[in-house]
């Protein structure tokens, strides 16, 4: 057997690592001991954009770079993704890529978006992770990635609203799907999908909800 993958998230300003029982907890980065081997990092933050393969060649750097309104304290990241066709370019403050690769030094530095880019073949699928003011949401459909997209929240009906708009986009509004829902786990939300939306396959990863942890 290979050596387990290990993570790191930065989320919401901050830091979590995965624990012996596989939960989400809060990592005291500062006192952080990196003897155990971390293989990734996944960073949240807006900075990111996705650009398929066929075109990447084709666009200047400057081009890139335009997506994005970052001052100098910044540097970009570009990471191939062929399982969904595309390269993540995204930026990251110098200041976070310093204090992360002092005490991790040949860590890969991997956007959050990626961690919910993967999918299951010939399942018609939507993930959402949610966070206390940001969600994440990717849709998967017929074997393509249609969306993947964060969102600035501040109540349960500003999630309702985006995941809906995302099923209407993805056009799954009167297709069966699978809802895989991480991160806080929102009851009211999800009594909301499931009477909107009774058809829905729900599987919810407790493991993420960090808030419970």
């Amino acid at each position: 057997m290979g050596q387990e993958t290990k993570n790191i998230y930065f989320f919401e300003n901050q830091f979590f690592e995965i624990s012996e029982t596989k939960f989400w907890k809060k990592l005291d980065f500062g006192n952080f001991d990196a003897i155990s081997k971390i293989n990734n990092v996944y960073i949240d933050n807006p900075d990111f954009t996705i650009i398929p393969i066929e075109i990447w060649g084709h666009i200047s750097e400057n081009q890139k770079k335009e997506v994005f309104n970052n001052p100098q304290s910044t540097n970009y990241i570009e990471s191939e993704k062929p399982h969904i066709n595309s390269y993540i370019y995204w930026a990251i403050s110098k200041e976070l890529q310093k204090k992360i690769l002092s005490k991790i030094p040949n860590v890969n530095l991997k956007h959050f978006a990626e961690s919910v880019s993967f999918f299951k073949e010939n399942k018609n699928q939507i993930k959402i992770f949610v966070g206390e003011s940001i969600i994440y949401i990717s849709s998967y459909v017929k074997n393509k990635l249609t969306l993947l997209n964060r969102f600035n929240v501040e109540n349960t009906d500003d999630i309702l609203y985006y995941f809906l708009s995302v099923v209407k986009e993805s056009q799954l509004t009167q297709e069966p799907f699978h809802l895989d829902f991480m991160g806080i786990e929102n009851q009211i939300l999800l009594s909301k999908i499931k009477e909107i939306l009774p058809q829905t396959k729900i599987n919810i990863f407790k493991e993420t909800d960090f808030n419970n942890h």
